[in-house]
């Protein structure tokens, strides 16, 4: 039975298991796979740097507030659809506004640039260390936007077209990772929180009748 309770369940053995992939992927997996990448061919870091600038959460930004124009206009005549605009609006600026603050908090470096030895990179976490781009690798910001614009399009593309919100958000993932800004415990953790705060903020809406 699909209960309001039995969500909170499953949403909480998700995080269960995203913190415990996090923590395996930390103790070895990121720097490892992040060293294959940076001996990957410069051509490849250049194309997922192309790539991933669509993944920024400043692109959404302005048909968020093309739409935010429009919802006046709505109000009247299609109230759920006013509803709905506000969602994927609130969503992708929402998810933005907790990546900065989760990015503050965390302050882990991000991969190095050129390969140092391990006297000279300081791996890991820093709290309350993220003030500048360096120190602000966890989660991507890219991918939680991402993940929460795809998570608004889901609802709105048909059932034929909804896989390609899922090849987005991997693509997009792949691409931070290729394009030397991420590890993967980073780029996992943005995709999670973008489709996790999407999803709590349209169970919330849902649960108020509003669309």
């Amino acid at each position: 039975m699909n209960t309001p309770g039995s969500k909170w369940v499953w949403l909480c053995f998700a995080a269960a298991v995203l913190a415990g992939i996090c923590i395996f992927s930390y103790n070895g997996l990121d720097m490892a796979v992040a060293k294959q990448i940076q001996d990957l061919p410069k051509c490849w870091h250049e194309a997922a740097k192309t790539f991933s600038s669509w993944g920024k959460g400043e692109l959404y930004a302005v048909p968020a507030g093309l739409a935010g124009a429009g919802l006046f206009w709505f109000w009247r005549r299609h109230r759920a659809r006013f509803w709905f605009s506000l969602f994927a609006i609130v969503a992708v600026a929402g998810s933005g506004l907790l990546n900065s603050g989760l990015k503050f908090l965390f302050g882990r470096a991000r991969p190095p640039r050129v390969w140092p030895s391990d006297a000279s990179y300081d791996y890991g976490f820093h709290l309350f260390h993220g003030t500048t781009a360096a120190w602000q690798s966890f989660p991507s910001g890219h991918n939680i936007s991402a993940a929460a614009a795809a998570t608004v399009l889901w609802f709105v593309l048909p059932r034929w077209a909804r896989p390609a919100c899922v090849i987005y958000v991997a693509s997009m993932m792949a691409a931070r990772m290729l394009a030397n800004a991420h590890f993967f415990s980073d780029v996992l953790a943005g995709a999670f929180l973008g489709v996790v705060f999407t999803l709590a903020l349209r169970d919330l809406m849902r649960r108020r009748k509003l669309f």
